[in-house]
């Protein structure tokens, strides 16, 4: 028996560290990874019961959980399946949560910034602290437009505009987001580095995003060169360490049609590529043996 409700993992389109200096930010549903509440056996087994007891074993009373419910429906052989990669930044432990509060949650919620906190709170009771923006996108499984504290629904279509194609890259590296935050931070406080971000970057990683949501795929590729070539230049612990992917984000950089940026914290895990010509994408991550999620825009 499963549940018919399934939770996305989220891909943050744009924002990374950057969102802690105000910038926009903006996550996407990604139904190709996603969990779901099942009694059926299957190879997320024991990874998933192992998971859904070690939580309950963690929530406080004061959460918004029937914990009575997850406990006895626990025993009765109910856990979260999930085929989200974990510490990839596809948000595996948002979705969990959002499974979490969907099935037994004890509130109901007038608006999206309410229902937000409940979901920070309760992925901040399993690792250091949410913004909620995680869990919020696998709950809704809508697009989300994130500034500063205000959160915007948009419609699907807004996701992946007509024209360019989204794909992973797997780098094959573990990495340490806390680490990667403790670098920005501190670089942050560097007058150059401090002036380059807010004077370069952030003006036009903005004018990146609304070209995107406009569908303006010509004035976006161009912006997200320029996004690009700054994290290549001054973002170095976040890029990967792998000499192949390297060698495609420096080819990218050369070209017109296709580029890379960090996906995530950075570091390891996935590297967030976009193009308007598939078949070069393919033919590089051929050559230089990269896995690849790809098209994107499909899955």
């Amino acid at each position: 028996m499963s549940s018919d409700r399934f939770f996305s993992a989220k891909l943050l389109l744009f924002g990374e560290h950057i969102l802690l200096k105000g910038a926009t930010a903006f996550a996407v549903p990604t139904p190709r990874f996603r969990g779901y509440w099942t009694k059926e056996k299957g190879p997320d087994e024991a990874v998933g019961k192992l998971q859904f007891k070690k939580s309950i074993d963690q929530l406080t009373a004061d959460l918004p959980i029937d914990l009575p419910r997850a406990k006895e429906e626990q025993l009765e052989g109910w856990y979260f399946a999930s085929n989200i990669p974990q510490g990839y930044g596809l948000g595996s432990s948002g979705a969990f949560c959002a499974g979490l509060l969907h099935r037994y949650g004890t509130k109901t919620y007038l608006t999206d910034t309410e229902l937000k906190i409940d979901l920070a709170l309760l992925e901040s009771s399993f690792h250091g602290k949410s913004s909620g923006i995680d869990p919020l996108t696998s709950y809704l499984n809508s697009p989300l437009l994130i500034k500063e504290q205000a959160v915007e629904r948009l419609p699907a279509t807004t996701a992946f505009p007509e024209g360019v194609t989204v794909f992973l890259l797997d780098t094959q590296q573990p990495r340490t987001t806390d680490l990667l935050v403790n670098w920005f931070l501190a670089k942050c406080i560097e007058p150059v580095f401090e002036y380059k971000l807010e004077q370069q970057l952030l003006p036009v990683h903005e004018q990146m995003i609304a070209s995107w949501l406009k569908g303006d795929k010509d004035t976006f590729m161009d912006r997200l060169a320029f996004v690009s070539d700054w994290q290549w230049h001054f973002l170095p612990p976040m890029l990967p360490s792998g000499k192949s992917i390297q060698v495609l984000w420096q080819a990218a950089l050369a070209g017109q049609h296709t580029r890379l940026k960090i996906c995530g914290a950075g570091g390891g895990g996935y590297v967030l590529g976009f193009t308007v010509e598939k078949e070069w994408v393919l033919e590089q991550v051929n050559q230089l043996q990269i896995p690849i999620l790809f098209p994107f825009e499909t899955c």
